[in-house]
């Protein structure tokens, strides 16, 4: 049976000032029905909840929270057996208890995989997450308290080549994994959510601002509409074979994309000199 440190964090308005703040599991009762939500970490951690306290990671686990419990439990039941499924007040949360997992393949399953499989809450997958424990009440309205429960229990635990067989990538996400992937490993040892913040830039702007640096051999950057909504991009004044899409990401029809990363990797061939240019002109990531 896998040990989690318990927290509390109030439900209601009273103490909410605090945040979460361990607690002993004797004390769990009496603030529960004091306001207070009971939840536990679901990895170990040496002290504080941060990446570098981690000591093991027990699970990868997911919070489901959209759409009504009949669809998410049609979409818990599509998959393998998790080691855990506890229902709470909008939803379920669902556990599958680790035999290897590393922090390196982490996100690859976590949020390349089970969170878009899931339609879980894209919020709560990171490795310091609190989920709430069985036994006790959900109290946000404290004339409905919702007993949290657990509905399903498995005593199995997954290896990491069974969690990447058993959940596989669309396309679309193979291509993004990849791109996170090389992201992580570029940007490793500058923060744990750089890679994450330049993933998600707006590469509209973020072109612009580049255009006619040496970032990119003084190109010059424009764009142009096309009839599916898409944005051309034009260099130096000539069509390319890439385009911005609605989500703000490059796509080209030879592979490339879809961050700014990989596009001015793309003039230089180079991830000693991408990385200085990315340090160079957008600082304000490392902020």
């Amino acid at each position: 049976m896998i040990e989690r440190d318990f927290y509390a964090l109030a439900d209601t308005e009273k103490g909410r000032e605090r945040g979460a703040f361990p607690i002993n599991p004797n004390q769990a009762r009496d603030l529960n029905d004091d306001g207070f939500g009971i939840f536990w970490a679901v990895q170990k951690f040496n002290g504080e909840r941060r990446k570098e306290n981690l000591i093991k990671i027990n699970s990868w686990s997911v919070d489901i929270d959209g759409g009504n419990k009949e669809e998410q439990l049609d979409r818990i039941k599509e998959n393998i057996y998790p080691s855990l499924v506890i229902e709470t007040k909008n939803g379920y949360h669902v556990y599958f208890n680790s035999k290897d997992a590393t922090l390196d393949n982490f996100e690859a399953i976590v949020s390349d995989r089970l969170v878009p499989i899931y339609k879980a809450d894209p919020k709560a997958k990171d490795i310091s997450r609190i989920l709430r424990v069985p036994g006790f009440n959900h109290m946000k309205d404290p004339k409905d308290p919702f007993p949290v429960k657990t509905i399903w229990t498995y005593p199995v635990e997954y290896t990491e080549q069974q969690m990447f067989f058993n959940f596989k990538l669309t396309e679309d996400k193979k291509k993004e994994s990849k791109a996170k992937q090389e992201l992580r490993n570029a940007f490793r040892y500058d923060g744990e959510d750089v890679w994450e913040k330049i993933y998600n830039l707006d590469c509209e702007q973020v072109l612009n601002r580049l255009s006619g640096t040496e970032a990119i051999s003084l190109d010059q950057i424009s764009f142009r509409r096309v009839s599916n909504g898409n944005l051309n991009i034009i260099v130096n004044g000539k069509s390319t074979s890439c385009w911005i899409d609605s989500n703000k990401r490059i796509g080209s029809t030879d592979n490339g994309g879809p961050t700014i990363w990989q596009w001015i990797n793309w003039y230089h061939r180079d991830h000693k000199k991408t990385y200085k240019f990315m340090k160079y002109y957008l600082e304000d990531l490392w902020k």
